[in-house]
């Protein structure tokens, strides 16, 4: 079971995998009751190639490349992949949950070998 945190940054009660998440407020989710996330992916999928463009021009492109992208960037670049996500109008909920989803599987990565 992969956990996923998703965040309501809407203005009204959003309803994710049956769950009610308020305005402003974020729940963790099992994700393999959401089709297309990583609880679906091949368990033995391969490291993805180190990407070749800056933050804002990932940004640019749809959410399952920009979801592609993310394991190839560092954690000052997820943090500012994420205020700039956060700063627009119409911020992609897909990417914001991706971001937090690469961050948990980072630490649980650090947990499971501190060493490496």
């Amino acid at each position: 079971m992969v956990e996923i945190v998703v965040k309501n940054n809407e203005k009204e009660t959003q309803y994710v995998a049956g769950v009610a998440i308020p305005p402003g407020e974020s729940k963790i989710l099992d994700s393999s009751h959401m089709p297309g996330l990583v609880a679906n992916a091949p368990a033995t999928a391969k490291k993805p190639e180190p990407i070749e463009q800056t933050v804002p021009d990932l940004l640019g492109n749809s959410v399952p490349k920009v979801l592609e992208g993310l394991k190839g960037l560092s954690d000052k670049q997820l943090d500012e992949i994420e205020a700039l996500e956060n700063a627009e109008e119409n911020s992609r909920v897909g990417v914001l949950n991706g971001i937090a989803a690469e961050r948990l599987a980072r630490a649980d990565a650090i947990i499971k070998d501190p060493d490496a």
